[in-house]
């Protein structure tokens, strides 16, 4: 393995790049983020050792190829302080003491391909105080929905298909958030309301949804393509954020029942979305989230923005932003982000200045001139180009005079620039925590990686 960068150890000193060999066989890196990722950890010579050593980052850590993960690894895993991501190869049942060990761990954990765990399982990860992901198939019966429900933090359970009402309610007394797999939709080739929906929770839907929607924190059910108006009302109960990005909403009885929430909402965008469902949804107070694909953004933009009255405005899928949704976008009061945004031009960087709350762009150039004018900007400003960044655009973004964040490539770039000094932004590095409202002041990004400075 030819390593050219050191790790911090658990007692403060670096690892050298023969200490690393030691750990794997295989390879390693770290990213610019300080972020490191190791794979094939598999074939490490004495997996608890090698795993006591890479505890010791201070920064993210992913560590790929696990054949299993026993007790005396998971306890040496548990050290490390941040962001913890292991992956098996294959299907891997978490053992207890396994599940206990790295319930002791402080700071976000994810574990990928663990199938189903045991209600002791379940219990020792949920005294786990963090945000938590565990990505694989499984079952959550009531004495693990029991036991979840008294963990403190965001839970994560993409691949839970089926939730019975009775664990519905033992999960509904969670506090922190939660996000679940479950679908609901139609079945391929239904016609008319007479064939049954392919659904997680059978007759019990609606009891099962309105349980759900007294857990305290955000809701996440993405997965969602189809659901009653009645099961949308009971879902517009929910106190914190709610997201149905694959749910159909293309009617203005349905976007009614969705506008009734009163928090940050997040959607997809239909297709063809009609004039009376925008109306409609346009009712909706707080905050919004916007999906959709750039080539079908509606004519009546306008309305849409409207649905996010006294939030925050996340929109996705633009690919070329015109100087008329810019001036629309502008005018929002509130906290504004563009994610996926190939080009900003220089008309429309000019009209997105004339906003005056936090403004967040996500994009793959930026240009001279459009840096220019988002110099008038007052600021707060967020920005994350995925390209290359010019000299030019970089010396005129280190003149901004207000709060602006970047993240570690983009400013490392500027600080050249600002008042001649050649800075280490390494040291700034601010990772936001999930659900973080504030990136540049006020917007509805969570959980990035990213460099705060005031130029």
């Amino acid at each position: 393995m030819n390593l050219s960068y050191d790790v911090a150890g658990r007692d403060g000193t670096a690892l050298s790049p023969s200490a690393l060999r030691f750990v794997t066989p295989a390879s390693a890196a770290v990213a610019e983020d300080g972020s490191l990722s190791v794979q094939g950890f598999g074939y490490s010579y004495q997996p608890a050792v090698s795993a006591s050593l890479l505890a010791g980052h201070q920064g993210p850590l992913e560590v790929c190829g696990l054949w299993e993960i026993p007790p005396d690894v998971a306890a040496a895993f548990s050290q490390h302080s941040g962001v913890l991501t292991l992956l098996t190869t294959k299907r891997t049942q978490l053992s207890d003491a396994s599940a206990e060990a790295l319930g002791e761990h402080h700071g976000e954990l994810v574990l990928c391909s663990c199938c189903d765990l045991s209600d002791r399982a379940w219990a020792g990860l949920a005294r786990h105080r963090g945000d938590i992901r565990i990505a694989g198939p499984m079952s959550l019966l009531v004495p693990g929905a029991q036991a979840l429900a008294t963990h403190r933090g965001f839970l994560d359970l993409p691949w839970l298909q089926r939730l019975s009402s009775e664990a519905a309610e033992a999960l509904s007394k969670h506090r922190g958030g939660l996000s679940l797999g479950l679908f609901c939709r139609e079945p391929r080739g239904a016609k008319g309301r007479s064939t049954a929906r392919q659904s997680f929770l059978g007759r019990s839907q609606l009891k099962t949804l309105s349980l759900l929607a007294q857990a305290e924190g955000s809701l996440y059910l993405d997965n969602i393509q189809q659901l009653e108006v009645g099961e949308i009302e009971a879902l517009s109960a929910v106190k914190g954020d709610l997201s149905l990005q694959g749910l159909d909403w293309n009617s203005a009885a349905t976007a009614g029942a969705l506008a009734k929430h009163r928090g940050h909402l997040s959607l997809s965008v239909p297709p063809s979305l009609l004039r009376t469902t925008a109306g409609a949804l346009s009712a909706h107070q707080g905050g919004l989230s916007l999906f959709f694909d750039f080539a079908q953004i509606p004519d009546h933009l306008e309305t849409l923005i409207l649905a996010a009255s006294g939030g925050n405005l996340r929109l996705s899928g633009f690919k070329n932003l015109s100087k008329q949704q810019a001036h629309s976008l502008a005018a929002h009061r509130g906290a504004l982000e563009l994610l996926d945004c190939f080009y900003l031009s220089q008309t429309a960087a000019q009209a997105l200045a004339q906003h005056r709350f936090a403004l967040s762009l996500h994009l793959d150039h930026l240009s001279p001139q459009a840096a220019k004018e988002l110099l008038s900007h007052p600021g707060p400003l967020a920005l994350d180009i995925d390209g290359d960044l010019s000299g030019a655009t970089a010396h005129l973004l280190a003149q901004f005079s207000g709060k602006l964040t970047c993240t570690p490539k983009v400013m490392a770039r500027i600080t050249k620039f600002a008042n001649g000094v050649d800075e280490q932004p390494g040291a700034r590095v601010i990772r936001y925590p999930a659900g973080y409202n504030d990136c540049a002041g006020g917007c509805s990004c969570s959980s990035r990686e990213a460099l705060r400075r005031v130029i």
